[in-house]
């Protein structure tokens, strides 16, 4: 047996036989510290492309430590509620569950963060493993490659691709990429070079080629990326939007408590996903404090957080009150923040 994997089971072993909560409590961090942390580290890393190193300060690798951080907070959360539940059931295996966890939360928030790729990711991946001139199959190492079915056992050959010449080409031949359909933009690429491609390069090309962008906002109407009229640099942008969140938070912290719910527990981008991780990435608050502020207790909290957001009659089952009083709870949180907020 792998020694990572008997040490992350030998270790989860002993925190749940443990007999005394102090002894629990001491497995607890040495399973964290030795086993997990690291696995989540491994992942998001790779996910990501990001040292971990907190005195790297690009935004990217500080917002995956946050993601680390995080993920983290969700095993623990997990991981004591099974010790303190009555008939728990134990993790069959908790570095399968560990990797799980984390690829989840990561692939959420690449997700929320570039919107149209991840769509254009799906659509390829449908298209590749459904029309039969195409093929998408996994190598040993666990890499991604597709192409035409001919060229399927040219494993060691994946073709390089330069986007402008290729633009070219393919306008020269009559394929628009812009606007031309995504199974013609694929045979158009395929049929440039014999060969096989990498995944993530094609989807890195077609995005390129279809020239999409992601949104710059966050569209709720209090979580809008602020935008200055002055040419600001990157990082100015990014402290201004951090600052706004933060101030955002502050003052749905000092709203009612029913109020805070209907609110947070709804929120939500243009696209109707959840838009509550946008705390936690900004650091505006951990997922431990949003749990506070909403008065739920952190184990049933960490149980809903992939659940969210909630619809309104969810929210007034949980509230006690109808579909509709829900409904003027948020408005009312909105009229309330935004005269707050107009001096910020």
């Amino acid at each position: 047996m792998d020694r990572k994997i008997r040490d992350i089971a030998e270790l989860y072993s002993d925190f749940m036989c443990a007999d005394e909560d102090e002894k629990a409590a001491k497995c607890l961090a040495v399973l964290i510290d030795h086993s997990v942390e690291p696995l989540v580290k491994d992942i998001v890393r790779g996910k990501f492309r990001v040292s971990l190193q907190d005195s790297d300060d690009r935004s990217l690798n500080q917002n995956a430590l946050d993601l680390v951080s995080e993920v983290k907070t969700l095993i623990v959360a997990k991981l004591s509620k099974q010790r303190n539940g009555n008939g728990f059931v134990p993790i069959d295996n908790l570095e399968a569950y560990v990797k799980t966890v984390t690829t989840n939360a990561a692939n959420q928030y690449i997700r929320r963060r570039n919107p149209n790729r991840s769509r254009l990711k799906n659509q390829l991946r449908y298209l590749l493993s459904h029309d039969r001139r195409f093929s998408l199959w996994q190598s040993d190492d666990g890499a991604w490659y597709c192409g035409k079915n001919e060229y399927r056992n040219n494993i060691n050959d994946p073709m390089s691709l330069a986007p402008d010449e290729l633009r070219a080409k393919l306008e020269g031949v009559g394929i628009f990429p812009e606007r031309a359909a995504l199974v013609d933009l694929v045979l158009g690429v395929f049929g440039h070079r014999e060969g096989i491609f990498n995944f993530s390069d094609l989807v890195g090309m077609i995005y390129e080629l279809r020239r999409l962008t992601e949104p710059v906002s966050i569209d709720d109407e209090f979580l809008a990326e602020r935008r200055s009229t002055r040419p600001e640099n990157d990082v100015l942008n990014r402290l201004e939007q951090s600052a706004y969140i933060s101030n955002l938070w502050r003052e749905i912290a000092n709203l009612p408590v029913r109020h805070r719910a209907a609110l947070l527990l709804n929120l939500r981008d243009q696209n109707g996903d959840g838009m509550l991780t946008v705390f936690p990435m900004t650091r505006a608050a951990t997922i431990s404090q949003i749990a506070e502020t909403l008065e739920f207790p952190l184990d049933e909290f960490v149980r809903i957080w992939n659940e969210l957001p909630w619809d309104d009659l969810t929210i007034a089952e949980y509230l006690g009150l109808t579909r509709q009083q829900v409904i003027n709870l948020r408005q009312s949180a909105r009229a309330s923040l935004r005269k707050r907020l107009e001096r910020f």
